[in-house]
């Protein structure tokens, strides 16, 4: 069993106690046989990677960049927060997004594949997908190789930036015929 303990000096420690009761041969106890472990210091790890994982967790559900979590060996989306998903159609987990077809220019999606293979990130690209009603998107995207488990997985992060395009070329066109704002 694991328990805490107030060591000599005060301070409490976390004890992984084995033991079992030995028995005389007519049956009669004779107390306890055993050994104790501090595993203070494992508990202080076990704490500090939930606390991580929370971290993680809030930040990704949370963020109003879309998020998802692909496999980097065929593009398999694990997990993904519901900016993306509102992007997205249902049904995306377990699926990849060749599959799904978002990639507007199917060499994009092989160019990014082999720079995060090369290179294990790319920031701020620019590229084309196409949504659930199939609108194309201007999107913004960052992305990080991790290991998790000994697999590479792609963390991706993106931003819509279609309205800002068009408001751009609209200005654009505005300025370009005279007319000011």
């Amino acid at each position: 069993m694991e328990y805490r303990l107030r060591r000599f000096d005060g301070e409490y420690r976390w004890i992984f106690d084995v033991g079992m009761p030995p028995y005389e041969d007519d049956g009669s106890f004779v107390g306890y046989i055993g050994a104790c472990y501090d595993v203070t210091e494992r508990k202080r790890a076990e704490a500090a990677h939930r606390l991580l994982e929370q971290k993680f967790t809030t930040a990704f559900s949370a963020n109003p960049a879309g998020i998802t979590l692909t496999r980097l060996s065929d593009g398999v989306i694990l997990d993904i927060n519901e900016t993306a998903l509102r992007l997205m159609r249902e049904q995306v987990l377990g699926r990849s997004a060749k599959e799904l077809g978002f990639w507007l220019n199917p060499a994009d999606r092989t160019r990014w594949v082999e720079t995060l293979r090369a290179t294990g990130s790319v920031r701020g690209w620019e590229m084309h997908i196409l949504d659930r009603t199939r609108r194309s998107l201007d999107m913004l995207v960052s992305a990080e190789v991790i290991d998790m488990g000994g697999e590479p997985l792609v963390l991706s992060t993106f931003l819509d930036m279609t309205e800002r395009r068009q408001a751009e070329l609209e200005a654009s066109r505005l300025r370009q015929y005279g007319c000011h704002g």
